[in-house]
């Protein structure tokens, strides 16, 4: 089934072991108990959202379940973490270095990693601008095999007025890469982060900040009956939350009954990440 595919392919990721998974169920399935009680490659803990005894029907099932997760993680299991919490569906397997790619697309969107010295804008009709990551000299052996197996080398001075405008409005970053493939230098390097307006569900990471502004947005993200994932679009166009994401040039995820030629794409995408 989904789940023990997805949990086959968490174990296949470089750092794992590093984390703590959170797993959040909307009921109490045996098997899925059992499935979540074998992981022994990190820490692991269960999440069962409250039943009522008047059930939403979907998709406001859908939305209830992923906000009642949202105060859960922020407010309750990890109430003092400032940092990025990063959320996958139980039907989206992860490529072997997709959680280095988010440590490094995280500590980039927050200005924590160095900045590459090629950093250029794309100008391709959809305000894309393609970045490349790199380690400050500071940094050591962070990114030690970025780029192919050399570290790239960090900017002097200042970032360009464009990538400074772009990260400032970032809301997260996502694992999955673009539907179509980049085009220019850098094409198709698993090294390289693409900034893009808009949003994604296809494994996305943010902060506390994210979450405190659309809780201070709450009746509006609420009020619309669609899916969360269009209401995380309304706060964008509400500007609640910034309008732009980090992706992958190579995508990180993909959803389980992908075509067998992008799956095995992902499962062979390099650990190109590692040190982190």
């Amino acid at each position: 089934d989904n789940f023990r595919q997805v949990v086959e392919a968490l174990r296949a990721v470089e750092g794992i072991s590093e984390t703590r998974l959170y797993i959040s169920h909307d009921g109490k399935y045996p098997e899925m108990d059992a499935i979540a009680r074998s992981i022994d490659f990190c820490q692991v803990k269960q999440l069962f959202l409250p039943v009522s005894s008047a059930q939403p029907a979907p998709p406001w099932a859908i939305k209830r379940h992923w906000w009642w997760l949202m105060h859960e993680m922020f407010q309750r299991q990890l109430p003092g973490y400032r940092g990025d919490l990063l959320f996958i569906e139980e039907d989206q397997l992860l490529a072997p270095d997709a959680y280095r790619y988010a440590q490094a697309a995280s500590l980039f969107k927050s200005g924590r990693l160095g900045r590459a010295s090629h950093c250029h804008s794309e100008s391709d009709g959809d305000a894309r601008a393609r970045v490349s990551i790199g380690a400050a000299p500071e940094a050591g052996e962070l990114c030690r095999t970025l780029g192919g197996g050399e570290a790239i080398a960090a900017c002097e001075g200042d970032l360009p007025h464009w990538a400074q405008e772009a990260l400032s409005r970032m809301w997260g970053f996502v694992l999955r890469g673009p539907d179509e493939p980049s085009s220019g230098d850098g094409a198709g390097d698993p090294a390289q982060i693409l900034a893009q307006l808009g949003h994604s569900s296809g494994g996305y990471g943010f902060n506390r900040t994210i979450f405190d502004a659309i809780k201070e947005a709450e009746d509006e993200f609420l009020e619309v009956p669609e899916d969360w994932d269009i209401s995380m679009h309304n706060m964008i166009q509400y500007g609640y939350i910034g309008d732009a994401l980090l992706r992958p040039a190579v995508t990180r995820l993909v959803t389980i009954g992908t075509s067998d030629t992008e799956l095995e794409k992902v499962k062979a995408c390099p650990a190109c990440l590692t040190g982190l």
